[in-house]
């Protein structure tokens, strides 16, 4: 491949291979002589150069807006993910894990949909995000039923890499800036948070056990109700001991309405 070639284009081309009859083809012939290529090795080619070049796609949208009469966006994270499992690497391989960690990250509980990356993080829920994600998780279920391994312990093992620690208890001080977390083990973890996730934390403890509607706390930190999902995302992903995320919110109706609220059951005893 060229080093100008667009990872997405790639992605595009060795994705819908699939649907492509093996073997030999004719290319060319319209401005010089005809060539024929052997499909399989063009979709493995493809998936090679994608892999080796991770980087470029793996936490981008691609267009080409300077050029007219290309009005098309294309999910490059998850088109790159899905070619290359079509070509033959495994969902689990190393260097696809930032695609699945973004993949996960872009699930929007609000809207019931996978979102598309915004800038600023103003992720934009939409059918064409839903559909390319879709496209990638597809391609990798059938991948791991060929390998037989289960979907989704080994999606998990490979977009977050070490599993949550289990938290029982979180304690909230200083305007929420200062946590104090009791994990299953028993150990007490002090941690502290920027301020727009303390701003979260000082209104969940507010809130107490019952917890705070997405609309709640949309208004006491002036966001939209859309863009609460994200915050608590980035909470309890901001947290970690020992490589262990320290997830300290958890999602709960609140009277009938989506909320959230802190992991407020009892410390353990010693």
């Amino acid at each position: 491949m060229r080093h100008k070639q667009r990872p997405s284009l790639v992605g595009v081309v060795a994705a819908a291979a699939q649907d492509v009859v093996a073997g030999p083809v004719q290319v060319g012939g319209a401005w010089g002589p005809a060539d024929r290529v052997d499909v399989a090795a063009v979709i493995t080619q493809g998936a090679q150069w994608l892999v080796a070049h991770h980087q470029r796609w793996e936490s981008y949208v691609e267009d080409d807006k300077d050029v007219q009469g290309t009005a098309w966006a294309h999910m490059a994270y998850a088109l790159g993910v899905q070619a290359a499992i079509r070509g033959g690497y495994s969902p689990l391989d190393a260097r696809l894990a930032r695609a699945w960690r973004l993949l996960g990250a872009l699930w929007d509980a609000e809207a019931g949909l996978w979102a598309e990356p915004g800038p600023c993080g103003r992720d934009r829920a939409t059918i064409r995000a839903a559909y390319y994600t879709v496209g990638a998780y597809r391609a990798a279920r059938d991948r791991l039923a060929e390998l037989h391994l289960g979907q989704d312990v080994a999606l998990a093992a490979a977009a977050t890499g070490p599993a949550p620690a289990t938290v029982v208890w979180v304690q909230v001080g200083d305007g929420g800036r200062r946590v104090q977390v009791v994990t299953k083990d028993g150990r007490v973890h002090d941690c502290e948070l920027p301020d727009r996730l303390a701003q979260l934390a000082a209104v969940l403890a507010a809130a107490g056990p019952a917890g705070a509607s997405t609309r709640r706390i949309g208004e006491a930190m002036f966001l939209s109700a859309r863009s609460v999902p994200k915050y608590v995302q980035r909470i309890n992903q901001a947290l970690a001991v020992d490589g262990h995320r320290l997830r300290i919110v958890r999602a709960q109706r609140v009277a009938g309405q989506p909320g959230y609220a802190l992991v407020l059951d009892e410390p353990p005893t010693a």
